[in-house]
């Protein structure tokens, strides 16, 4: 006799307390069950409990049939136990009213026959496929979480981030399959489960799934002119049962998925499966509105109607998604000119939107001042995006050449219009300029339609504008008339200088120039995968063109940031990139001595390189001061510089040169903060420089950990907190290491030792997923175990710090490290890493 006393009245076998069918005989109905749990068995129709006792001598006493969880358009899944391995798990089978279809029993059995060929973690794995007693069946892991179909009926719109890592999980799962030669054809929220805690996305259900290498169903089993799928999420050839409808169907249906998502409503909003249908065939979504840019042209893009223009891959889905992570707490920033890596590392780091009060008041604006508006993009491919993204920062240089003219910087007219909210003259007055110009970009064919205007900003008056058709390769030609065009009207009759300098170009050749582009655009991403893709597009540009000096200038100012962010792009060791990059410094210095960009950038490679002698770094800055001292990224990075030889009056000197120059600069803003005013004690004042850099920029991540730390120096421990765990939140990937660092030591300021340590091992691992700490992730480990008095340990992550020179003897001056400053180990440590020669 089993513990819970029930026994098979038709055969006697002991059954165990939550079967409900004999595993031995498949008794199923009550009358059949003895003992105390019979009152409780669930009851229902006589054909349905036949069907479960069928389906129970079927799977046989190796499994005990369970509950039913689940139902599907076709089939039910029922809980089981499975004996042998003492795990729960999930059990499909066709329903019992079309077990008497064979297209439907013969689609089901592929459905389990594709679905078990495929391994991915995003991808729920079948375990055995069985038939028997009429029926076909698989079994499956049992998953601890809810579908997304719950989870979107429950919260509405998800995070921007949260979706965008299930559209990336999803993309990368729909990846193995299509390399497998499988379509899903149903992908949707119900056919999306999220596991755990941590919502991983699980793929099921490729019921009717195609194989694409036969060009069609086997046996006739889904007829041409026969739709499958699901109305609301179905594509338009899928809709329209196109023969020829392939791989990128599922791309579409995921952009439903990732649109519901994103904003909480489907991109269609029908009454019928009809007019689903059919507005899924003419109608255009509406755009997708308080989303990321960037996250929302990748979506937009998966739902064009052309296959064509669509990705054409699940894995070029998968890469774009991984290029606007970093991006998704807040449109990404692509100013003109990429900043030097201390303009991305000068204040590498953190934070979130604070709404403050502008820092500077509206300027009067001059007669011959100038403002270019990003273009817009009015392609029907999102991809082309980078280009009109370049338009609008190729005209601003050429503008800016004309030394007439006032033209503001595009990262300054992005923060002016996402206040202006289209009100141009209000946008006129926030920038302190007369005029602006409009345009936008539409790919028609093979050809480009560019609209340019320009008009008064006070009252919006247009005092010229043309629409241009033209080839792809007239670009340069088109940018050099627009520009002349504008300059003209605004400063009037053109000297012959000022032509001559609209009419310089970067490269002769056209295509060589499309890539340049193409690499700025995933430049500005600022994330691991772009970054590849960024040095990609300049390799190409270089190979077409081998004295492109703007795109060698750009790979090495690439693999610069790269190696600051501890990034390893096509897996090139730190000491690979920054030969590579200043190879690419020294291609175009021995071809043209005179290049002001590529003596910075080789100036700040070898104070990677170099970390201790510096050697050559003061020659470099010096030379590209003397060619071209206008220029404010190149003092911030110079700043760094000085900064880290312990040259704090010079930094600070060379920090106001580039406000000066440039007094809307967050950035520098925030390197003051923390590289001169809180390293030598002016607390005060660093609080003051970091809420300047947020009230010019809210989008600024990188300022919120230092405002911890100076809370903390403050004593408000509560603003500290609230500081950190918002750096937390906003954070991309590649600096949640900084933020956790910042919250780990308000955790140990505040007693919470056990938190502080959980952070730490955290901290650890992150590190350890790419090798040897950068001095910044090692100050941030080592000042929080310094804070909780495990000095030894402190110092030993210090001593893995990389590189061991000048950054690293750096970051150890700051005050927290006062208490293992006489510790001899540090002492030793200290005195190594310190630069030679002396600060000058």
């Amino acid at each position: 006799m089993t513990e819970s006393g029930r026994t098979c009245v038709t055969c006697s076998a002991e059954l165990p307390e939550t079967a409900l069918f004999c595993p031995s005989c498949g008794a199923s109905t009550p009358t059949e069950v003895s003992g105390p749990s019979a009152a409780t068995t669930l009851v229902t129709s006589a054909e349905e409990l036949d069907y479960r006792a069928r389906l129970q001598r079927a799977l046989g006493q190796g499994y005990e049939l369970r509950e039913l969880i689940g139902r599907g358009g076709f089939a039910d899944v029922y809980a089981a136990f499975e004996l042998s391995l003492k795990r729960e798990i999930a059990v499909k089978a066709v329903r019992p009213d079309l077990v008497v279809q064979r297209t439907m029993m013969e689609r089901f059995r592929r459905e389990a026959e594709a679905a078990a060929q495929l391994r991915h973690p995003n991808i729920l794995p079948i375990y055995t496929v069985g038939e028997g007693e009429g029926l076909v069946w698989f079994t499956m892991p049992r998953v601890k979480g809810e579908s997304l179909r719950a989870l979107l009926e429950r919260e509405g719109a998800l995070s921007p981030e949260e979706a965008r890592r299930i559209l990336r999980e999803v993309a990368s799962a729909l990846e193995t399959a299509h390399e497998a030669g499988l379509i899903h054809r149903d992908i949707k929220p119900d056919n999306i489960m999220l596991e755990g805690r941590q919502r991983r996305a699980l793929v099921m259900d490729f019921g009717i799934a195609k194989a694409m290498a036969t060009g069609g169903d086997q046996e006739g089993l889904t007829a041409e002119g026969v739709v499958i799928g699901t109305p609301q999420y179905m594509s338009p050839e899928q809709a329209t049962a196109d023969p020829a409808t392939d791989h990128r169907t599922d791309i579409y249906s995921l952009g439903v998925v990732a649109y519901q998502m994103l904003s909480g409503r489907l991109p269609f909003q029908a009454s019928s499966a009809h007019e689903a249908i059919a507005m899924h065939l003419t109608a255009t979504p509406p755009p997708l509105t308080g989303v990321p840019e960037y996250l929302a042209s990748v979506v937009m893009r998966c739902l064009a109607k052309r296959p064509a223009d669509r990705w054409q891959s699940a894995a070029d889905l998968v890469r774009e998604a991984d290029c606007c992570a970093p991006y998704t707490q807040a449109p990404p920033r692509r100013d003109r000119k990429p900043l030097w890596i201390a303009a991305a590392s000068l204040a590498t780091v953190t934070a979130l939107v604070l709404l403050l009060k502008p820092l500077a008041s509206p300027r009067s604006a001059d007669a011959a001042s100038v403002a270019v508006l990003p273009f817009d993009n009015l392609s029907r491919d999102s991809n082309d995006l980078y280009l009109a993204e370049g338009l609008a920062d190729e005209m601003t240089a050429r503008l800016a050449a004309i030394e007439r003219l006032q033209v503001k910087s595009l990262s300054a007219v992005r923060r002016a219009a996402a206040a202006a909210a289209g009100d141009l003259a209000t946008l006129g007055r926030e920038l302190g300029v007369s005029y602006l110009v409009e345009g936008s970009v539409r790919r028609s064919g093979t050809r480009v339609k560019i609209t340019v205007s320009l008009v008064t900003a006070h009252d919006g008056f247009r005092a010229w504008a043309e629409e241009f058709d033209a080839m792809p390769t007239d670009l340069l030609d088109l940018q050099e008339r627009i520009a002349g065009q504008v300059a003209s009207t605004i400063a009037g009759r053109l000297l012959p200088a000022e032509r001559a300098s609209l009419a310089a170009r970067p490269t002769s050749d056209a295509i060589a120039y499309d890539h340049f582009l193409r690499g700025n655009f995933y430049l500005g991403r600022r994330s691991p995968r772009a970054m590849e893709r960024a040095i990609a597009e300049y390799a190409e540009a270089v190979r077409r063109d081998p004295r492109f000096t703007a795109a060698l200038a750009h790979i090495a100012l690439a693999y610069g940031i790269a190696v600051w962010w501890g990034w390893r792009p096509h897996g090139l060791s730190f000491d690979e990139q920054l030969e590579r990059g200043l190879a690419a410094c020294d291609s175009i210095l021995a071809r043209d001595s005179s290049v002001a960009d590529a003596w910075a950038a080789r100036g700040y490679l070898l104070s990677l390189r170099n970390p201790r002698t510096y050697e050559g770094v003061e020659e470099s800055f010096r030379r590209s001061f003397a060619l071209d001292s206008g220029n404010a990224e190149v003092w911030q990075q110079y700043a760094w510089v000085r900064s880290t030889l312990g040259d704090d009056t010079g930094a600070e000197r060379a920090y106001r040169r580039a406000l000066a120059l440039e007094p809307e600069r967050a950035v520098t803003y925030s390197a003051m903060a923390w590289h001169v005013a809180f390293l030598t004690g002016r607390t005060r004042q660093a609080l003051a420089l970091a809420d300047s850099a947020l009230q010019l920029d809210p989008d600024a991540y990188y300022v919120l950990p230092w405002r911890a730390e100076v809370y903390l120096e403050l004593g408000d421990t509560a603003r500290a907190r609230a500081a950190a765990e918002l750096a937390v939140r906003a954070s991309p990937p590649e600096f949640r290491l900084v933020a956790l660092g910042a919250l780990a030591a308000v955790d140990a300021a505040t007693g919470a030792r056990r938190t502080a340590l959980a952070r730490v091992d955290t901290m650890t691992a992150l590190v350890i997923t790419r090798g040897e700490p950068t001095f910044l992730e090692a100050n941030q480990i080592a000042s929080v175990l310094v804070r909780l008095g495990e000095h030894r340990r402190a110092i030993e992550v210090l001593e893995q710090g990389r590189p061991r020179g000048a950054p690293l003897w750096f970051m150890m001056r700051f005050p927290v490290f006062d208490p293992i400053r006489q510790d001899p180990r540090f002492e030793r440590l200290f005195a190594a890493a310190r630069p030679q020669p002396a600060p000058i």
